[in-house]
């Protein structure tokens, strides 16, 4: 007879309840022989960790001001800059980063917000999680999804844009979930923001593989000018975001 035990330091404790568990049983005394052989206790390898799950958020119009002479690109600026035939660069960003990531991490979860919002420059790395929004997206989908991906679980969100829509996303998520900024939008002053698109992707890989860890940060927008006053940032929320600081944008302050 051969029992299997997975416990080495307890082979005699083991012995004696197999020997019991047997004679209760059959209502006999063992008399046959029998061995225990230890099954070896394997630990977990990094192919066997969960693989890290993440969010992503593009914001479509993002910079399209600031080619257009703009200073923003919030509700009419974007549609002004439109008419003005700029050309979009958040989905041209978010690539930039994500060729980083995806070298970094080519098998992670992620769950992108739908269409130009996400998903159709994160199917061009991974089989992403698709949530879908209206179309065309406004801060309403950016929120929305911030807040799915947060009941996702998500461990980080990296979105495109600038301020706004770090505003947006942090509005719900809070310091809850860190933020990686890949810049893409006319006013950046919060300190959620890679240096580049590909130091934003630098940021992420790190973090998701648990090499860096995350900080508080103030999250910064500027109000439109007025002719009387100079545009300031000013202080809408808190966020975290991974900390690297040679990756890292730092937050202006007024």
């Amino acid at each position: 007879l051969v029992f299997w035990c997975s416990y080495r330091d307890q082979y005699f404790s083991h012995r004696t309840h197999c020997l019991r568990h047997l004679e209760c049983i059959d209502h006999q005394p063992l008399d046959a022989p029998f061995y225990i052989l230890p099954v070896p206790v394997t630990t977990p390898t990094a192919d066997s960790q969960p693989r890290p799950v993440w969010g992503l958020i593009v914001n479509p119009v993002a910079g399209l001001g600031g080619s257009a002479g703009r200073h923003g690109s919030d509700g009419e600026l974007a549609s002004q800059a439109m008419a003005l035939r700029a050309k979009p660069i958040a989905g041209v960003r978010a690539r930039r980063a994500l060729v980083r990531l995806a070298a970094s991490l080519p098998d992670s979860r992620v769950v992108a917000a739908g269409g130009l919002m996400g998903e159709d420059v994160a199917r061009e790395f991974w089989d992403a999680e698709v949530l879908p929004v209206e179309s065309p997206s406004s801060a309403r989908d950016t929120r929305s999804v911030a807040r799915a991906m947060q009941r996702r679980g998500v461990k980080l969100i990296v979105f495109a844009g600038g301020d706004g829509t770090a505003s947006d996303i942090a509005s719900v998520v809070g310091t809850d979930v860190p933020l990686v900024g890949i810049p893409t939008g006319v006013k950046m002053h919060s300190g959620v923001f890679g240096r580049t698109p590909e130091s934003a992707g630098e940021l992420a890989a790190q973090f998701l593989s648990g090499e860096t860890e995350a900080r508080t940060t103030d999250v910064l927008d500027v109000a439109m000018p007025r002719a009387e006053a100079a545009p300031a940032p000013e202080e809408l929320g808190v966020a975290t975001v991974p900390y690297w600081r040679e990756l890292l944008h730092r937050a202006k302050a007024s």
